[in-house]
């Protein structure tokens, strides 16, 4: 067992499927009724209080998207899928590309291709521009582009990783690596149920283009700057690199225990009702002092801070440098 894994008995924890279903039904009535209020409210400030509260709602909304893709959403399976493609049409996007994105963050999670919130000699300026294109939002609009360029071109082959300096389109299949397994026209079927949803949205609801996209942009900023929030700065390592975070009991209810990050990681298959049971000890790193943090700038890699026994699968340091360490 690694290192500060929770010691519980391994047992099978109830997926909490009617209180899911009913979440998922007011996070989703919530969010229709911010968009209709956006276009229809009447001025600006109407529009955007409207546009924060459609964002707010935005983050169990996902919390909901996330335990559809580990399958917890739901015990039968087809409910849970079904949730999960109503979910991802509204981030908007397909629900099969997310949850391959997702899995493969739980494989290769503070590895190379993630590590952005660091950076080598001759890395500081694509890392930064990198870093905060992830944390502003821009990185979410490459979901719905995403999904809609994969329906109208040739499915990439993918395979092993190929090396930086090959083809362009070796480098591509290997950029969409995480899409092994995925069925092409199982994509372009949510893809076209979210078109279809959005486009009678927009009809049934009277929706206008700018209130609209107001909406979408406050979740989008609201979503992307408190996801890397769990894992800047943790240490280079496959499961213990993330963060259990402290917040109102309130919020964290809110957020569907999503909070418990480290804890997610660590037991991937527990329902968010039960992390707090299976979590090591209580989060105690504040959260709203870690996201003011993550807004600093990536920064240098230098072997006194990261040793090499920090790497993905490697043991952890016995004295981490004081940002990690717990205070008192």
């Amino acid at each position: 067992m690694l290192r500060g894994m929770a010691r519980v008995e391994l047992r099978s924890w109830p997926i909490p499927s009617g209180l899911n279903l009913v979440v998922t039904a007011l996070v989703v009535l919530g969010q229709l009724s911010a968009l209709a209020l956006a276009t229809h409210g009447g001025g600006w400030g109407v529009t955007a209080l409207a546009a924060l509260t459609y964002g707010t709602l935005g983050q169990p909304a996902f919390a909901l998207l996330h335990e559809a893709e580990h399958g917890k959403l739901h015990p039968h399976p087809r409910v849970n899928e079904a949730l999960g493609v109503l979910l991802g049409a509204m981030f908007p996007g397909s629900f099969s590309i997310l949850r391959a994105a997702h899995l493969l963050h739980h494989r290769r999670n503070r590895s190379e291709e993630e590590m952005i919130d660091l950076y080598r000699p001759g890395e500081r300026l694509k890392k930064t521009l990198s870093y905060y294109a992830l944390i502003s939002g821009l990185i979410w609009v490459g979901s719905p582009l995403l999904a809609l360029a994969l329906c109208g071109l040739p499915w990439p082959k993918t395979g092993p990783a190929a090396p930086a300096n090959g083809p362009r389109n070796i480098r591509l299949a290997e950029f969409l690596s995480f899409l092994e397994g995925v069925r092409p026209w199982t994509v372009r079927a949510e893809v076209a149920f979210a078109v279809v949803l959005w486009a009678g949205l927009v009809w049934a609801l009277g929706l206008s283009l700018w209130p609209t996209l107001a909406c979408l942009g406050a979740f989008a900023t609201l979503w992307a700057s408190q996801q890397y929030v769990y894992h800047v700065r943790t240490p280079l390592h496959l499961v213990e690199g993330a963060f259990d975070l402290a917040m109102p009991r309130w919020m964290s209810l809110f957020y569907l225990r999503f909070n418990y990050h480290l804890t997610h990681h660590r037991q991937p298959m527990v329902p968010w009702s039960h992390l707090p049971d299976v979590a090591e000890e209580p989060p105690w790193r504040p959260y709203g002092l870690t996201w003011l943090r993550s807004w600093a700038p990536p920064r240098p890699m230098h072997a006194a801070a990261w040793p090499e026994t920090w790497q993905r699968r490697g043991p952890l340091p016995e004295n981490p440098p004081p940002e990690l360490r717990r205070p008192g």
